[in-house]
């Protein structure tokens, strides 16, 4: 069976590495990319390049908003059967969110163990 892909964009590149760290320990998962902010085009470029099987971005995302990113590029994601989680400090992103139609919405403080557990069920 193959890894579950993961794509991580967040503004916080401490969360990313820690994100990232926490859920290569788990066999099943395979973090593909990250990207913080700032580092928009490579988030674009991996979404395109490398289809995932769940994006996780950051409402906020450098000089832009992830918001836009999705919507960018929901298409891409909806035809590779991407799982989509977004994430926010801020709980008034939360509708927005949903009637673009990500999959989950977490509010920040993200705790790993939970989103490990998300990725999972999500892509069960």
């Amino acid at each position: 069976m193959k890894p579950i892909s993961v794509l991580l964009v967040d503004n916080n590149p401490i969360f990313l590495r820690v994100a990232a760290r926490f859920l290569e320990t788990h066999a099943e998962i395979a973090v593909v990319g990250t990207a913080a902010g700032g580092e928009e085009g490579l988030a674009r470029a991996l979404l395109v390049q490398i289809p995932v099987d769940v994006f996780l971005c950051d409402v906020h995302v450098g000089s832009e908003r992830g918001t836009d990113l999705l919507r960018e590029q929901l298409d891409t994601l909806r035809q590779h059967g991407t799982q989509v989680i977004m994430v926010s400090g801020e709980a008034q992103y939360r509708p927005m969110c949903e009637e673009m139609g990500v999959d989950f919405y977490m509010e920040k403080p993200v705790a790993i163990g939970p989103l490990v557990k998300l990725v999972d069920r999500l892509t069960a």
